[in-house]
């Protein structure tokens, strides 16, 4: 659970600690105005003897990024954090994107970098240590946690049905991978047999952000590719999809910029691509909230559709799949790793991370 979403289960009086507790420190969260205050010991950077002065030329930027350059540079001067500097050093700053498409001004210090004096620390050994008055123990929190672990360990077969577990891969079986793409990221799995070898999910950001449904799911289907790179060069491997455009990727023209880019990096992979089976057919509830889903028709501040897998106000819809029902009402109600709940904390627990209609019948 978020940070965010534990806050929501306060109650009052805890908020009010919490909003007390900000005030207390309200001067970590303010603005700079000025240039921090004189320390015992100011920071500098020293460098090697002999070198000259460094100073590197500006870069040639754009005109978009030159205004740019200067309204931040404008702002800065106006907080105060920088002032004028007349110093013969210098070094050339440029400007990248943000994720929400605002700009950030960047210096780069390679130059200067190379002729600074590295930081060096002496690390004490164990044997010095040995001879501290304090002496060397073990932190009782590290024990703690090994034991909690050791536990975990003893319970893995009760939990492992309902807890994926990756296979190491077989270079003399085919690969699977299937992916798929949502409005905000891409997520994609690697399986032999049904088995899952290896997961990847990114977040879209900046102009991945604004691409058509085909282009994220392509954008998917190179990023899997490359990651999993060594497995997959010089063998033949099948790929899913539930976008049904890209099964006739290799025969369609090429339209974009970004297919010209994403199709180069596929050349010289063997694969096949066929339509992905959606993994709540046989449960027609299920398949009627994907269906929804893929229409528009449910409300994305309470559904969100993440590798795969439908979540209701973050907790995975379940559907009619009884067994699974009664797993999670087991382990959410009598396991030994949470305890025996009573009825209210086990319905908290079952609504938190799991999501079906008639949960409160069930309990």
């Amino acid at each position: 659970m978020s940070l965010i979403e534990s806050v929501q289960h306060w109650n009052a009086a805890e908020l009010q600690s919490l909003e007390k507790l900000l005030q207390s420190f309200a001067d970590v969260f303010q603005e700079p105005t000025k240039l921090p205050p004189h320390r015992d010991h100011d920071h500098s950077i020293p460098l090697q003897a002999g070198v000259q002065v460094v100073s590197v030329s500006p870069y040639r930027y754009p005109y978009y990024h030159k205004e740019e350059i200067e309204r931040i540079v404008k702002e800065l001067l106006a907080l105060r954090v920088i002032r004028p500097n007349t110093s013969p050093f210098s070094s050339p700053v440029l400007v990248v994107r943000k994720a929400d498409a605002s700009w950030r001004m960047c210096v780069d210090y390679c130059s200067l970098n190379n002729v600074t004096v590295k930081d060096k620390y002496p690390i004490l050994v164990v044997d010095e240590l040995l001879v501290l008055s304090d002496r060397v123990q073990a932190d009782p929190g590290k024990i703690e946690a090994m034991l909690l672990g050791h536990f975990l360990r003893r319970c893995w077969r009760k939990l492992s049905p309902i807890a994926p577990i990756l296979v190491l891969p077989n270079f003399t079986r085919s690969f699977v991978i299937e992916c798929d793409a949502s409005g905000v990221g891409i997520g994609v799995v690697l399986m032999q047999n049904n088995r899952p070898n290896a997961f990847l999910s990114k977040a879209l950001k900046g102009i991945a952000l604004h691409l058509s449904t085909y282009e994220k799911e392509l954008f998917a289907l190179v990023s899997a590719i490359q990651n999993w790179r060594p497995y997959l060069l010089g063998h033949t491997f099948v790929v899913k999809t539930d976008q049904q455009s890209l099964k006739f990727l290799l025969e369609q023209k090429i339209g974009t910029p970004c297919q010209q880019k994403w199709l180069t990096k596929l050349l010289g992979y063997s694969f096949k691509i066929s339509e992905v089976k959606a993994h709540y057919q046989v449960d027609p509830d299920m398949l009627e909230l994907l269906t929804k889903w893929h229409a528009n028709q449910l409300d994305t501040r309470k559904y969100a559709l993440r590798d795969g897998l439908l979540f209701y106000k973050g907790g995975l819809c379940l559907g009619n799949n009884l067994d699974l029902r009664t797993q999670v009402l087991h382990f959410v109600h009598s396991y030994p790793l949470v305890g025996h709940s009573v009825y209210e904390r086990t319905m908290h627990k079952a609504r938190r991370d799991f999501f079906w209609k008639g949960m409160k019948a069930n309990l």
